[in-house]
């Protein structure tokens, strides 16, 4: 009977170390897809143009009143360099966001005649 018991704890000792290792993998792929998730719902913002093209248009608005500004006080050569340096930041900054809209475009695209390429196999 003792034999048993020492049987039995063994035994159950090995399996909470099994469930608990399992448990590990499981928590581990929730937080991938969890991050995964974030990830596309990321991806899929730049798709919608609206979000995209107010903050570019706010952008090169400010930056070219910028230019405007810099024009009318090319006198003080300070603030216009100044106002020069916060427009090519700023225009950096669209150069930036467009590219990362260009390139979920591009794999946007990929996807989608990778998926015509294998639903054309499958006929």
């Amino acid at each position: 009977m003792e034999k048993q018991t020492k049987l039995k704890k063994k035994y159950e000792k090995e399996l909470e170390k099994v469930i608990n290792k399992k448990l590990k993998k499981i928590i581990q792929v929730i937080k991938k897809i969890e991050s995964d998730g974030k990830t596309a719902e990321t991806k899929l913002a730049y798709l919608d143009p609206k979000k995209q093209m107010i903050p570019l248009f706010i952008i090169l608005l400010i930056s070219f009143l910028g230019v405007v500004l810099a024009n009318l006080i090319k006198n003080d050569i300070y603030n216009t360099v100044l106002i020069i340096l916060v427009i090519v930041i700023f225009f950096i900054l669209v150069l930036i966001l467009l590219w990362k809209l260009l390139s979920i475009i591009v794999e946007v695209k990929k996807i989608i005649d990778d998926d015509k390429k294998r639903s054309g196999n499958k006929n």
